[in-house]
């Protein structure tokens, strides 16, 4: 683990500024943690306040926000899935987001958040992806969207923010 990883799993803030300072790689990939990059790491903190402190600063230097894990999953991934909002917020505010991107089993950030039961990750998510008028029925590796992802999870508030506010389609099998 290189240093700068080693501040953010120690969720020290500064420490993360100084080395930023000095010119530590912030694109550095941890092979033996997934092949996770700092800006993932900082999405992965169990602590969503220092996560979002740390997010700031690496969207400050430039980091690549939509780099992938071997799971091919971004920050926005495990923040949606963490129901981390303030970080997702962060997130669907910057115009570089790829919104919905797929992982390896085909899972989108909204499917995430919608098969954990976050609400309100859920429905930043939904109103972005109407915003830009961005696919909401979009089907994973097993065939389920993010609406038959909701219902499967019991997750119904979410299922009701689907189709109330994406339009998710009802009637898809």
């Amino acid at each position: 683990m290189n240093c700068l990883n080693q501040a953010i799993a120690e969720q020290r803030i500064h420490q993360v500024r100084l080395l930023l300072s000095l010119n530590v790689n912030p694109e550095f990939r941890d092979r033996k943690d997934h092949n996770r990059t700092p800006f993932i790491k900082a999405a992965c903190l169990s602590c969503q306040d220092s996560g979002y402190k740390i997010a700031r600063i690496l969207i400050k230097v430039g980091v690549n926000m939509n780099a992938c894990d071997s799971n091919d999953r971004t920050a926005l991934h495990y923040a949606c899935e963490g129901g981390k909002c303030s970080l997702v917020k962060l997130l669907l505010n910057e115009d570089a987001i790829e919104l919905n991107r797929q992982d390896k089993q085909g899972h989108t950030p909204l499917m995430l958040a919608a098969m954990n039961g976050h609400l309100r990750a859920s429905r930043m998510t939904v109103l972005r992806l109407v915003k830009f008028d961005v696919d909401i029925d979009i089907r994973d590796k097993k065939g389920y969207t993010s609406l038959l992802l909701a219902i499967k999870a019991q997750n119904y508030e979410i299922a009701n923010d689907l189709v109330r506010y994406g339009n998710a389609c009802a009637t898809i099998r």
